[in-house]
């Protein structure tokens, strides 16, 4: 299958007020197959999410993706804007998987996000053992790390509080609620901004998690931007999912 990395942007038919997050196309529109919601992260550019958009369109799903809004300003409006969209797209999907990379699936998960699933691939649910480091460039100018502990993603625009308070959950991260939805998370050892510790500590009394650790005595551990690159982590959280 010939992927086409053309963002079509889309419309919800229910209105949402905040106006947080965009609905956008990643590619082909497939509205008869199983709907999977990629939340994007703040920061990032949402040409990072195209390889998991490809692999799961030849998989069968309808990918879909939620565009946080540059001019998103605190952890709190991104969370309650974040909810409103997913109130708003599982009444007109009649139901979604949400998939996350990194900030995306945090959010995701303090906002309560109503999906019928939740995979989460390298997100910091807690506080890290390793100190990250901020990055001496402007926190307007993508994510607030350096490259050589983010790997290598393209940026987004996002304000300068929103990026300090995400550079804060290094060291105070939200208290993390237990999900109504089943939930698979992912980490790998290589990843300092997700570390394992950070993914699989806080999630240990949720209801109903599988916890999956990426490269565990393996010479080919993945880097935090590696999971997002890799088109094999995002089918086997879905495939992982759909076996719970």
């Amino acid at each position: 299958m010939m992927f086409i990395t053309i963002i079509t942007t889309a419309l919800l038919t229910t209105s949402t007020t905040t106006n947080c997050w965009e609905l956008a196309e990643l590619g082909h529109d497939l509205p008869q197959r199983p709907a999977i919601l990629i939340v994007g992260s703040p920061g990032v550019n949402i040409s990072a999410y195209f390889t998991w958009a490809e692999s799961l369109e030849y998989e069968g799903y309808n990918v879909v993706f939620a565009k946080p809004s540059p001019t998103i300003s605190s952890v709190l409006q991104a969370q309650e804007g974040l909810r409103e969209f997913g109130d708003a797209l599982a009444l007109e999907l009649g139901g979604f998987i949400a998939l996350s990379h990194g900030y995306g699936g945090t959010l995701s998960i303090i906002a309560e996000i109503p999906a019928t699933g939740i995979g989460l691939i390298g997100s910091p649910l807690g506080p890290h053992l390793v100190a990250t480091t901020p990055s001496p460039r402007p926190v307007d100018q993508g994510l607030p790390f350096p490259n050589d502990q983010t790997g290598e993603l393209p940026t987004a625009p996002i304000t300068t509080s929103l990026s300090r308070e995400l550079a804060g959950w290094s060291e105070n991260t939200p208290v993390m609620p237990d999900p109504y939805a089943p939930v698979v998370v992912i980490a790998s050892d290589a990843d300092v901004i997700a570390p394992p510790e950070s993914v699989r500590l806080p999630t240990t009394d949720w209801s109903d998690r599988l916890w999956l650790r990426e490269g565990f005595l393996s010479n080919n551990r993945s880097s935090h931007a590696d999971l997002l690159l890799d088109s094999k982590s995002a089918v086997e959280v879905i495939r992982a999912l759909e076996s719970l």
